[in-house]
């Protein structure tokens, strides 16, 4: 048990496999892309093996402890707890206090991963995880069982000696003292290095490892269940951590080089096939513009509102605009030609499009407009790239119907569903009941969409995100050119607390891709780098809603952020409470809002 990596991965999937002859299996599920994306590859999994369990979205610490009230302790047969991307970061096995016969099985991309739960005595918490950092790790624990067991045993062993071999032991080592004290000073030193060890370890920083989804996919590999719609989903979540600068670039192409090969071998197709558009179902490798929706919006949009093409042409002022209409105009088309929706575009003009884009995009500075993808096809009616379905379930989970409703696009909700009988029995006030109720529908909602092969849910959180997208572009803009982002304390903060798309940006998810948009911006127009936290006045709740990122050098490159440490420690002041399984995110009471920000120092 505890930490498992690929060689093991089969064996402890075997444990879950035969608990559940005699017991029952809870999964727990976050809720992001990436999650849903395991959760669907792993329900996949249980139900060909048919496993029976029950699917718990949960969006923090607190749903946490509701499903333990509600469901984990009331459950006297429950032998499974499955994690999907939350639990990495506590003592899981203390949090539940579960039976010893209850296992845990932690799929978790957030790091640095709590000790507890993958030191070698834990037998009741399996935690998944690839091989890439194996060789630290076991340092790691070298030095934590060592000063946490070993100091234990000390302690018991001095509690249970007699008082007279305490006196003939005070004898002996009055012999022995000179012939000690050397090896007494290297003890220091090692135990020294030890808890230095164990500190540089928490607090070097939050980041991620690889993609849950793709670990999942791992698993089902090694227990030969893949399929077509496993790859998909496995590509959809470790684009979504590309894209949200969870992974690498190097990260993300080792994946995707896996996944061409699989699409090879699950897509065969003739060449009366490959002559057709949309193929149904089948998973194509091309490559991805780093614009969004180019397939969906007109080209001038999708251009116009990507964040890397923004910061390349300065497109937050007069000047940008004629930067973009320059690179349009020396690629060889018309203005009203781009403006018009892709699909009703020329033949002519999309045949030409990645030829003109690669020949003169350089001269404006965007050398890396392309990056290794995929697309589907979908009901007959449409493609779709993995990153449009990243940004078209991230719209559908975050887009509350305060949003929807500014939008005009309130749409339809997920009906017969199990999430009215989680509700009914929350004892919380009515605004927080009433957030908690919208986003579990909006769970369902996206679980459903990346579940199904109809393009229909897709394309509304295509159409949701757009409208996301341009009220991101707009707040940025504004914050850069009136030079709303200010420094403070080792960092920028920008906040939004008004104006006419406040009740867009009320979720974390929403903020944070606002929050890359803008360091895109300030990459190029600062000469030197900060972190950055965004944070925005949710007028329903009374909150403000804080999330906070750290700024690569280059876009595809990844660093650590180390604000979780810095809101841990105003947590322990009482200055607020951190819900979010993602330790850089928090919500804030208003009226606390001017106290807590003083207090803020990246350090």
């Amino acid at each position: 048990m505890v930490r498992i990596t690929a060689n093991l991965y089969e064996e402890a999937y075997d444990y879950i496999r035969q608990d559940s002859a005699h017991g029952n299996c809870v999964m727990l599920v976050a809720a992001d892309v990436d999650s849903l994306c395991a959760a669907l590859m792993l329900q996949n999994l249980l139900k060909k093996d048919m496993i029976a369990h029950k699917l718990v979205p949960v969006s923090g610490y607190r749903d946490l402890e509701r499903a333990k009230e509600q469901i984990i302790e009331k459950d006297e047969d429950l032998v499974s707890i499955i994690m999907i991307n939350c639990g990495g970061l506590i003592d899981v096995k203390e949090f539940f206090d579960i039976e010893s016969y209850t296992k845990i099985y932690v799929f978790d991309s957030h790091r640095p991963l709590k000790l507890e739960n993958i030191h070698h005595n834990n037998i009741n918490v399996c935690v998944f995880d690839d091989d890439r950092e194996t060789e630290k790790l076991e340092k790691v624990l070298e030095a934590f069982e060592s000063l946490t067991y070993n100091s234990e045993d000390d302690s018991e062993n001095m509690d249970s000696d007699s008082s007279d071999e305490l006196l003939e032991n005070t004898r002996s080592k009055r012999r022995r003292l000179d012939e000690d004290q050397d090896l007494s000073r290297s003890a220091r030193i090692k135990k020294r290095a030890q808890s230095n060890l164990l500190m540089n370890y928490y607090t070097q920083g939050a980041y991620h490892a690889n993609s849950t989804a793709g670990i999942v996919y791992d698993l089902a590999t090694k227990l030969s269940k893949t399929d077509n719609d496993m790859l998909w989903l496995a590509i959809i979540g470790v684009t979504s951590q590309y894209l949200h600068e969870k992974i690498d670039t190097t990260e993300y192409i080792r994946s995707a080089r896996v996944f061409r090969d699989d699409t090879a071998r699950f897509n065969i197709s003739t060449d009366e096939e490959m002559a057709v558009i949309n193929n149904e179902g089948e998973i194509r490798i091309e490559d991805e513009y780093r614009f969004m929706f180019f397939r969906h919006w007109s080209l001038y949009e999708s251009m116009y509102y990507s964040s890397y093409v923004v910061s390349k042409l300065g497109l937050w002022n007069p000047e940008g605009d004629k930067n973009l209409n320059r690179l349009l105009a020396q690629m060889g088309f018309r203005l009203e030609q781009c403006k018009q929706i892709y699909t009703h575009m020329d033949v002519d003009l999309k045949d030409r499009l990645r030829t003109k884009i690669e020949e003169i995009s350089p001269r404006f500075g965007l050398t890396e407009l392309c990056y290794p993808s995929f697309t589907r096809g979908y009901d007959r009616k449409c493609v779709l790239s993995a990153a449009d379905v990243v940004y078209a379930i991230s719209a559908l989970l975050e887009t509350s119907p305060t949003t929807a409703v500014h939008f005009g696009a309130e749409g339809t909700w997920t009906e017969n569903r199990d999430w009215r009988d989680m509700l009914a029995n929350d004892a919380t006030d009515d605004a927080t009941n009433e957030k908690r109720r919208w986003w579990v529908k909006n769970f369902y909602k996206a679980y459903d969409a990346l579940g199904k092969q109809s393009s229909e849910m897709v394309l509304h959180g295509i159409r949701i995100c757009m409208e996301t997208q341009q009220a991101i572009a707009r707040q940025v803009f504004t914050a850069i050119s009136k030079r709303l982002i200010k420094k403070h304390n080792n960092c920028w903060i920008m906040v939004v607390d008004g104006g006419p798309d406040l009740p867009v940006f009320g979720h974390q998810l929403t903020l944070f891709r606002m929050g890359l948009f803008a360091l895109d911006i300030l990459r190029t127009t600062s000469a030197r780098l900060k972190p950055l936290i965004v944070t925005s006045l949710d007028e329903v709740h009374n909150v403000y809603i804080f999330t906070s990122m750290v700024a690569a050098p280059a876009f595809g490159e990844t660093r650590r952020n180390k604000f979780p440490l810095v809101f841990q420690k105003l947590e322990e002041k009482g200055l607020f409470v951190i819900d979010s399984f993602d330790l850089s995110s928090f919500e804030l009471k208003r009226d606390t809002f001017v106290n807590a920000i003083k207090e803020i120092k990246y350090e």
